[in-house]
């Protein structure tokens, strides 16, 4: 009788229902590799000009003291082949296009309307901005 009750107990622990869940093998912990950064871009000087708020306001008020110091500079000169107060507005027109036309060509967070509107306000104070040479005789 002890016997049937060993083997009914053995049968018990083999029974699938009875057996208690068994833990699953931990897999070998394996560290990750350390966290590596992205290379850092080479900033250019023109993309840290045209993300400064302030470099490209101070450049537009350079430029638009250039136009009014060549317009007051050629008002008060003498006609000649070449009066410098006209290279200086020449120069003023000429800085004030460039930092139109490199903001709507550098500025990809601005919709696509404002670049190019900007373009072609570059474009238009180019061709008529620019004064041409007078020959006096």
């Amino acid at each position: 009788m002890m016997e049937m009750d060993a083997l009914k107990e053995d049968t018990k622990e083999n029974d699938v229902g009875e057996q208690q869940p068994q833990p699953y093998p931990q897999p070998a912990y394996q560290p990750y590799p350390p966290p590596q950064t992205p290379p850092k871009k080479d900033k250019n000087l023109p993309d840290v000009f045209l993300k400064n708020h302030i470099l490209v306001g101070a450049a537009i008020i350079v430029a638009v003291f250039l136009i009014w110091l060549g317009t007051v500079h050629e008002a008060a000169a003498v006609a000649s082949y070449l009066s410098s107060g006209m290279v200086i507005y020449n120069l003023g027109i000429s800085l004030l296009s460039l930092i139109l036309l490199f903001m709507g060509m550098g500025r990809r967070d601005y919709p696509e309307w404002v670049r190019f509107a900007l373009i072609l306000a570059a474009a238009i104070l180019l061709s008529f901005g620019i004064k041409g040479y007078v020959a006096v005789r």
